[in-house]
């Protein structure tokens, strides 16, 4: 419960200063994650560029956050931790969107209208930094509000090696592509991976409703 009054009052913080929170700490920081959206390429294929953000930005926070970039809806938001159960952890930004990631894989969505519903993502990781080819099932609301879980075969190849900045701090990153399809679905994201092995930035794919969605971690 500490963690989750914590970043509850964190995300009262961003919400209190009013639209993206000018002339604030947090309102600094969510500004400067812009560039993320207005860098990323329209259309799904190709992989977010990050701008350099400061590392002050997020001290009066005191709770693991993320970046979230929509670009679809050209949003941007800083997302608090509220939970952490069994190693998935679920992230709320300050108007109520939450999103869930397993070792920084997106398995749910909440509060985006399309959302992604669950994902089994077993042996996802593993892919990610070995590659090689597996199967992902997704759970999404039908147009009748029955639950589908499609299968999708996936494979995993290394893409470029790339230097990214994180909050001031310069990270070599392995940059992994994950090509997922079957007959009804197809789609590409993209996954930095630092050389501790621990995923710190993406680009993953919601739904067609959504679209791609980009996370970095500080």
């Amino acid at each position: 419960m500490k963690l989750t009054k914590l970043a509850f009052a964190a995300l009262a913080a961003l919400a209190a200063c009013g639209p993206m929170g000018e002339n604030s700490g947090a309102g600094n920081f969510v500004k400067g994650v812009q560039g993320l959206a207005s860098s990323l390429i329209a259309g799904p294929a190709e992989p977010v560029e990050v701008a350099p953000l400061s590392r002050e930005q997020l001290a009066a926070t005191g709770v693991p956050m993320m970046v979230m970039v929509l670009p679809s809806r050209n949003a941007t938001a800083a997302m608090a931790q509220i939970s952490d159960a069994g190693g998935r952890k679920t992230w709320m930004s300050p108007d109520g969107i939450s999103v869930t990631t397993q070792d920084g894989i997106i398995v749910a969505t909440r509060g985006l209208g399309d959302d992604l519903m669950g994902a089994d993502v077993d042996g996802v990781l593993s892919a990610i930094k070995n590659g090689g080819t597996v199967q992902r099932t997704h759970a999404f609301l039908s147009g009748e509000d029955q639950i589908i879980r499609p299968t999708l075969t996936c494979t995993y190849k290394k893409d470029a090696d790339q230097a990214i900045t994180i909050l001031g701090q310069n990270i070599a990153t392995t940059r992994m592509a994950e090509d997922c399809e079957n007959a009804q679905i197809a789609f590409k994201n993209y996954y930095w991976l630092a050389n501790s092995g621990e995923i710190v930035q993406t680009q993953q794919w919601i739904s067609y409703g959504v679209g791609h969605l980009a996370t970095q971690r500080p």
